[in-house]
């Protein structure tokens, strides 16, 4: 069975400040993942497999721009700002909304998304082992200048600085579309900031 090698799946959290005259207690933090080249790879040709699965089978969210071909920030914009000026040219009111979820990349339950995985995506056997492999098992530790901190198992958030980990985001969060289709209200979605132009 293929997996996703284990000494790649450690990451050190370097807390850094942002900004000048900054509160040492409202630092951010920097998150190197210990990723090679090997990984990269690894990740680049799973992502490619995932992006033709999910477009063969029209697995992907039809308002969701991000981390696939011909969705960027600018195709999210144009989708939005068509909306609005459409209502605008109709004579009636128009409010935008903006959800932005904090840290969200963060909060993926790791359990969540490998349901999501195998029962909406099709992920069977093979493939759905090593997607299970390169989520289970990782660590993560905080470096600072006196030393570092023990290392901890995550069992959420996906990968900062990985090709793979955004990308999983987007099944992840397919049930806030399903939600908000059950509404009369229009929506577009950049990654994890959602827009209800209303």
């Amino acid at each position: 069975m293929a997996t996703f090698l284990a000494s790649l799946k450690h990451t050190i959290v370097k807390p850094l400040y942002k900004k000048r005259n900054m509160d040492p207690f409202e630092m951010k933090s920097s998150v190197q993942p210990d990723v090679y080249q090997y990984g990269k790879f690894m990740e680049r040709f799973a992502v490619s497999r995932f992006h033709e699965h999910a477009h063969t089978h029209r697995l992907f969210p039809t308002h969701q721009s991000a981390y696939r071909s011909c969705h960027s920030t600018k195709a999210a914009i144009v989708n939005i700002l068509g909306e609005i000026l459409q209502a605008v040219d109709s004579g009636e009111v128009c409010a935008l909304v903006l959800l932005d979820l904090s840290a969200a990349f963060d909060t993926v339950d790791h359990s969540i998304l490998l349901t999501v995985l195998k029962e909406r995506f099709g992920f069977q056997k093979g493939v759905f082992d090593w997607f299970s492999s390169y989520l289970e098992g990782r660590t993560q530790c905080v470096s600072a200048s006196t030393g570092r901190s023990e290392l901890l198992e995550l069992t959420c958030g996906v990968p900062q600085g990985s090709v793979l980990g955004p990308v999983k985001f987007i099944p992840y969060t397919e049930d806030l579309h399903t939600a908000i289709n059950k509404f009369p209200v229009l929506h577009h979605c950049f990654a994890d900031d959602t827009q209800l132009p209303c």
